[in-house]
Order: structure tokens, then sequence, then C-alpha cells
């Protein structure tokens, strides 16, 4: 998927464009800019593969944007989209390091066929640019015409100029970038002096032919450089490459053996300097997986009244830090403060006279009793004295018989009279009865019953920490008509948080419990023990549960809800090479590629090699290399960095 970063300040060319390019399978646009600043900054933050630039923006306009860019971000290449057909746009462009430029009203599918191919590494150039090149230099196109043979190779693919351009920096220039050809040189530090072919040998005959075309060539590059209009060189530069690229053929011979037979080698100092590493093939590695899971407090409660009652205080505000026991909220408790203090005094009351009673009757009480007894037993006696006479004075018919019954009835009075006296004394002396005394202790303790029954309801009216937490969340306010059990404070564990991370079975099983794990929490790394695995395997995730204690001096530093991460080292068996990730290049299909120095060329310091492109496919990425397999060998020497500067074949200096 090639991702698209499109920079035009009219938005509606970006919509127009956006909807041509998603309407492409292997297309993404993933943002538009307006301006130069802004296209840089999308760039940094978004990494697209190809951005479609326009030139004349406000802030900064594309060709500076272009060059920041391309120095910024080397791995995302720039085609220019203008409507200008201006040269020295043109110039500009590819001096700044675009590698394509198009006009805007470029067809859709022709736009989509630059893309790939811009992606793929090529250069381009809209063809109508180079006609208008062509026909504005005469000079260079009647050069062309008059040095360039019969086409031998018409059959094979016309090339874009910059294609053109690296062509002659990898064959013949000797290092020399496009910038350089922008601006040449005189053609005699490029082209050797040539020298006297060997008698019959056709093979040098055509080398030294070629090297007159190119000799004609720079030629005219060089007449064009002695005229005072700098644009005219870009004109005759740009015309040539035209005419070759129209033509469908390179003057620059191609294959090693035209580079073979060149009479002097090429300088150090034009080519390209890189440093390379000999890869060793590896049939394992050790990955460090992470499992993610979360931090939960050991224990979490929400905090009610086990009665109804209107709250009247809470003395505690949210993330107040308390302790086990502390009093968290109140009550109101009036009724049953009053209900108290009235059972309390009927309770003393009934011990006072369980008192009375264990203690007896006082002396005074007693003598009186006494006295009454002693009194009513005299009276009882001259009642019977009163008695007998008239029973005599009746018997001699004397009195009548209803004042002999009045004596009798009031000697019986007094006997009763006399028995329950008698009986107050005997009690008196005795002391109270311990039934009685057993039903004032019963009484008084009913009475101690119910007071603490209501002394447990004083007691629930007030809330308290039931061990050290935090307060998380005040979830109702004073004034409050609460109903039993209705939640009013959220409270938090402070200590020994725990972290509990889900984990494949096959992963648990190389988990002991007891066992100390290092877990990633925040920016910080912890040690953990295992404290246990749960049982069961999780429906939804299919794994099971590790939960893992943390250190209690540790409790402050991490909250309940965080991300943990458990790092786990395993053995992954599988056979590659080990990369820096510098050293890989973009490739097709899904691939990435490589370069390495594959053949050894004839020179100066005898370090100098072909560059050669190999594909490979990444395994597994680790910090800042990768492990890929592919075509690559045991002993080859891959470059390490720079690759943006490098093509296939193309000439480079190895360092120590």
């Amino acid at each position: 998927m090639t991702r698209i970063l499109l920079v035009d300040d009219q938005a509606l060319l970006c919509e127009v464009l956006q909807t041509w390019l998603e309407a492409e399978e292997d297309f993404q646009v993933v943002g538009r800019a307006d301006n130069g600043e802004t296209a840089i900054a999308q760039v940094e933050k978004l990494e697209p593969d190809i951005v479609l630039m326009d030139i004349e923006m406000p802030k900064m306009n594309g060709i500076a944007a272009t060059q920041i860019i391309s120095e910024r971000f080397p791995q995302t290449k720039v085609l220019v989209l203008s409507a200008f057909e201006d040269e020295a746009y043109l110039v500009q462009s590819l001096q700044a390091g675009a590698q394509g430029y198009l006009l805007k009203n470029t067809q859709a599918a022709e736009l989509a066929h630059t893309i790939r191919f811009v992606d793929r590494g090529h250069n381009q150039i809209d063809p109508r640019l180079l006609k208008k090149i062509v026909t504005q230099v005469p000079i260079a196109t009647e050069v062309g015409a008059r040095s360039l043979p019969e086409p031998a190779l018409l059959h094979q693919p016309q090339k874009s100029a910059p294609e053109m351009l690296l062509e002659v920096e990898g064959c013949d220039v000797r290092g020399g970038t496009a910038v350089e050809l922008l601006n040449p040189p005189s053609y005699q530090e490029f082209i050797p002096e040539p020298t006297s072919p060997p008698p019959n040998s056709k093979q040098e005959s055509s080398d030294n032919h070629t090297l007159n075309q190119r000799k004609n060539i720079w030629e005219a590059f060089r007449v064009e450089k002695l005229t005072k209009n700098p644009k005219i060189n870009a004109f005759a530069l740009l015309g040539c490459v035209a005419i070759l690229l129209m033509l469908g053929y390179s003057i620059f011979p191609r294959n090693r053996e035209a580079r073979v037979l060149q009479p002097k080698q090429p300088r150090s100092s034009s080519i390209l300097p890189v440093k390379a590493i000999a890869v060793e093939p590896v049939n394992s590695y050790r990955e460090s997986r992470f499992y993610t899971g979360t931090v939960t407090a050991r224990r979490t409660s929400e905090l009610g009244f086990e009665l109804p009652g209107q709250l009247t205080r809470i003395v505690v505000d949210e993330g107040s830090r308390v302790k086990a026991g502390t009093p968290l909220a109140y009550l109101d408790s009036q009724r049953l403060e009053t209900s108290r203090r009235e059972l309390l005094a009927r309770r003393a009351q009934a011990v006072a006279q369980l008192k009375e009673m264990q203690a007896g009757s006082r002396p005074e009480i007693i003598a009186a009793a006494r006295a009454s007894v002693r009194d009513l037993s005299q009276q009882l006696e001259l009642a019977r004295q009163k008695s007998q006479r008239r029973e005599m004075l009746y018997t001699e018919g004397a009195i009548s018989r209803e004042q002999r019954d009045e004596a009798l009835n009031e000697q019986a009075v007094l006997q009763a009279r006399l028995e329950r006296s008698q009986s107050q004394l005997d009690e008196l002396l005795a002391g109270t009865r311990p039934e009685r005394i057993e039903a004032q202790q019963s009484l008084i303790q009913q009475y101690d019953a119910i007071i603490a029954r209501i002394q447990l309801q004083l007691q629930k009216n007030i809330l308290k920490a039931p061990f050290s937490a935090t307060v998380s969340r005040r979830l109702v306010d004073e004034g409050t008509v609460v109903s039993a059990g209705q939640a009013v404070l959220r409270l938090v564990e402070n200590k020994a948080p725990e972290v509990r991370i889900g984990v494949p079975a096959t992963v648990a099983a190389r988990i002991s419990p007891g066992s100390h794990q290092q877990l990633q929490i925040g920016q910080k790394n912890y040690q953990a023990k295992v404290s246990s695995i749960l049982p069961e395997l999780d429906a939804s995730t299919r794994t099971l549960t590790v939960v893992l204690t943390l250190d209690e001096s540790i409790g402050t530093e991490v909250s309940p809800g965080q991300i943990a991460r458990l790092k786990l080292d395993e053995i992954v068996r599988d056979s590659g090479y080990w990369l820096p990730i510098t050293a890989l290049v973009k490739g097709t299909r899904g691939l990435w590629s490589c370069y390495v120095l594959s053949e050894p060329v004839k020179s100066e310091d005898g370090n100098t090699f072909l560059v050669e492109r190999r594909d490979v496919e990444v395994l597994h990425t680790q910090s800042d290399r990768v492990l890929v397999r592919g075509t690559l060998q045991s002993g080859d020497r891959v470059i390490l960095s720079g690759t943006h500067r490098l093509v296939p074949g193309q000439l480079v200096r190895s360092l120590p």
C-alpha cells in the first residue's frame, strides 16, 4: 500500500486528487497540506511514501519544501505536480531532490502509473515538458543529431531523464551526481585520453566510437556553458537528455567489458564511500514478549450505613487517606440518644430496688413491727377476757346473745390482726424472698439489653473505614436521607497493589507461583511476585489470569487502573541474518531489499565494488535491527546505511 500526502493550496484540487487516487487499490491518501511548512510537519508525523507537491503556495513554496523533505526524510519521495510548463521550475525541482515532475492536466491513469514508478525508485518527467525543452534548444538538438549514430536499441523501453542521469552516474561519469550534470564540468574530466586501438580490434573501435559520441555531447555542453544565460545551460542539458530518451538508447556503454577496457581507472574521490559488514546466519533468537494487564487494588469497597437516616456530616474528602477505624460520616442520632437516656434512668431505679431487697429491712421497721405484734397481743388477751365474762353473763341471762357475739367477734378480729403483724414481723426478720430478687435482676438485664441495642444503633450511625485506604469518591452529600445499604463513599486500599495479566495457557505453564517477574508500569520497571494463577480460563480472551503482587513500598507510585506489561523472554527457532534497519530498502509485493558489495572493480585503492540488490523478507524486528531471510548468503557484505543514494550497478568504495 503506497501512502500519499497531497500538498496544494487549492482545496478543490485536493478533493479531486484524493478521489482519483483512493479509487486505486494500492493507494492510500494519508493527509493534506496547503503550504510547504505544513507539508514538512505532515511528512514527519505521517511518514508517507510519496508527496504530490505543488510549487507556488503561501508561506513556503514547493521547491523549498522539496529540498527540506529530501534532506530530512530520504525515504519519502517527492513528485512535483505543477501547472507551470516552465523549464526553470523543472531544473530547480530536480536540484531540490524531486524524483518527478508532472503537469496538473495529466490524466488520472498516467498519474497513478507515474506514482507507482516513483515509489519503486524510478524518476519521471512529463513528456510534454521534455518535447518543449527539445524544441527550444536547437544547439543541443543539432549536435545530438549530428553526433548520434543510428539507434541500435530502439526496442528497449524509454527511460525518464533522471533515470538517464543515473545511468550516466552508474556507468561512466564515475560518481557524478544529477546536480553535477545540471552544471557539468568540461568533458575532459570524465573522458580518458583515447589510445590507439590494436589492429583488427572491433571492440576497441566500437569503444572509441562511443567515446567520440560522448565527447561531442559534452562539447555541446561546454559550448553552451560559455553563454551568459544560465537557463540556456539547463535547456542544453535537458535537450540532450530528451534526445537520448526519445531515441530510446544510451550512448554510454553498459556492459562490464566496456568498463574493464577503460584505459583509466575510476578516481576514488568521485566514488561514493560506504560501510559494509559481512553477515552470518543464525538459527534462533531471543524474543521478549509483552503481555498486558491492569493494576488493581487488593480491596475496593463502597461503604454505606446499615440503618436508614439523615446524613448529617461527612468528615473526609475525595483523595483523603484514612486508617482503619477512622470515622468517615455520621447519621442523625437525636431520637436514639433520648431513648437511651430514658432507659438508663429506669435501669437506675430498678437497680436501687434490687439493692434494697438484697440489704433487707431497717431495724426501726422491725422494732415497729414487733411493737405492733405486742400491742395486738395485749388487745387480743383483753378481748379474750371480755369474751369470757360475756359468756358467763349470757349463761346467767344477764345479757343478750348479741352482746356475747360482739365480744367473740372482737376477739376474732384482734386474733387475725395479730397473725398478720406477726407474719410481717417474720418476713422482716427473714428478709426479701430470692424469687423477688431474681425477678428484679431480670428486669435490670432487660433494661441493659435495650440500652445495648440502642448503643449499637448509635454506633452504626457512624461510618468507619474498614481498612487503610484512599477515598476514591463521595457519592452523596450532607442532608441526604439515605436508605439502608445505600453507598456513601468509595474506598480503594493503598498498600500492596495487585496486577492481573492474562496469558496463554502454554505460557502460564512456565510461570511458577512465588517467582519474581519484571513488570513495566508507565516508564518504570518493577519486580513483582507471582502470588497465584487463577485456574479458570477466561471465556472471552481464552487466557489464564496471573496475579502478581507489588511491594507495599511502591503503593503510592502506581494507581489502580494503570496499564502493566509483563515481560517474558522466549527462544524462537528460525534461520536468517541480522541486519541494521538502516540497511533495508523498500521493495515490491511486501518485500524489502538490501544492497551488497558484489564484484570488486580494479581501482587505485583496491576497495571499489559494484552494488547489487538482494530481496529479503523481514522475520522479526528487534530495536534497531531486523532478522531477514532471502537471497543473502553467508559472508555477503551488506551496506549499512545511505541506501537512498544507491542504485544497482553503481560503483562504491568500501570504508574500513
